[in-house]
């Protein structure tokens, strides 16, 4: 400081300032962390658990706290390969620790499963016949009709082979299924795979505006940073 005395005291000042600004920002407290504080009281918590994941030998996630709201929607970030998809099958097939047996979580990937022989039955009978409904006792056929002419499929498409199907529309039958378990949590790995630009904005509109998803989780992983 003694260097100081002998410059020009306006000039003095301004480096004076300027170091003590140095010195605040390095040496400034710590920000308080809000992370994971509950910002909606009014929704129901379906979901506040640590838990640790591995896959193969490997751990993706350790001690990693997952809070969950009814009604929210949320999204999965990471690179490619760090367990996204992995961790949403493991919600779904309940194989979290801490996770409430009785949360029911459906994961719904970018195409309905069309391999083998159920690929060639019609949509009306794929989806009345799906194990997971009947594993729910929600296989209820007038159900299923009601809620796939409900988001378009006419007569013509539900005699048509699942397999055929666009994806697009795979997408919308997957759905369907999704909403007769009463699921409520719905995983949807990459939906807007293969989907033509109307088919995403249906896929949107369906998920922000359908009453049916408006007191459900949607969990998200996709490239499409638009959707």
């Amino acid at each position: 400081w003694r260097y100081l005395e002998g410059v020009d005291g306006a000039w003095g000042e301004a480096v004076g300032r300027a170091f003590q600004g140095r010195l605040e920002k390095k040496h400034k407290p710590a920000a308080l962390d809000t992370w994971g504080e509950d910002e909606d009281p009014e929704l129901k918590t379906a979901c506040d658990i640590e838990f640790s994941l591995a896959y193969g030998g490997k751990l993706l996630l350790h001690n990693t706290r997952l809070f969950l709201k009814c009604g929210r929607r949320y999204g999965i970030c990471g690179k490619n390969g760090v367990g996204k998809t992995t961790l949403m099958r493991n919600i779904a097939n309940g194989k979290i620790d801490g996770l409430d047996p009785e949360l029911c979580a459906v994961f719904v990937e970018s195409h309905a499963d069309d391999e083998g022989e159920e690929g060639e039955w019609p949509v009306a009978k794929w989806t009345a016949t799906r194990p997971e409904l009947e594993a729910r006792g929600k296989n209820d056929p007038e159900a299923a009709l009601a809620l796939l002419r409900g988001v378009g499929f006419s007569d013509e498409l539900l005699e048509t082979p699942v397999k055929s199907l666009s994806g697009g529309w795979r997408m919308k039958l997957s759905l369907v299924v999704a909403a007769l378990m009463d699921a409520d949590m719905c995983l949807l790995d990459e939906p807007t795979n293969h989907l033509s630009i109307g088919a995403v904005l249906w896929l949107t509109t369906e998920l922000t505006t359908n009453p049916v998803w408006q007191e459900r989780i949607v969990v998200v992983v996709s490239h499409d940073r638009v959707f």
